[in-house]
């Protein structure tokens, strides 16, 4: 695996988990969703146990989303961004409710990633048309 691939899967798994924790509750189901979304973004599986070291790591790091995302998001394609914002939007609504805390964090990760609203508009739904 490239070091470019190994960023990009490191840093969208933390994201991901960081939206999960946004809410303040760990729910079964938006672990479940990060493991599914993992797997199609990366092409590598990722277990449940995974997901739950990633919590602890990001609790002990406590760098910000856009810390993370400043790193990788300019030399990211626009197909890449998308995907990651994607991503994330699917585990905000993983458990039925898109709390404000997730609403709040989508739209630093959509800032971070230089999405234009429009283009968050359309990431969006295309998302949910994907079911």
């Amino acid at each position: 695996m490239s070091g470019f691939k190994a960023s990009f899967d490191g840093v969208a798994r933390r994201v991901m988990v960081l939206m999960m924790m946004a809410d303040g509750r760990l729910d079964e189901e938006e672990v479940e969703t990060i493991c599914r979304v993992y797997e199609r973004l990366s092409g590598q599986p990722l277990t449940a146990a995974e997901v739950e070291a990633e919590v602890v790591r990001a609790r002990g790091d406590g760098r910000s989303v856009t810390e993370f995302l400043s790193v990788l998001a300019p030399v990211l394609r626009e197909q890449d961004r998308a995907s990651v914002l994607r991503a994330v939007y699917r585990i905000a609504i993983a458990d039925g409710e898109f709390a404000v805390e997730e609403q709040t964090l989508l739209v630093e990760v959509a800032r971070a990633l230089a999405l234009t609203p429009s283009a968050v508009e359309g990431i969006i739904a295309s998302t949910r048309a994907e079911g």
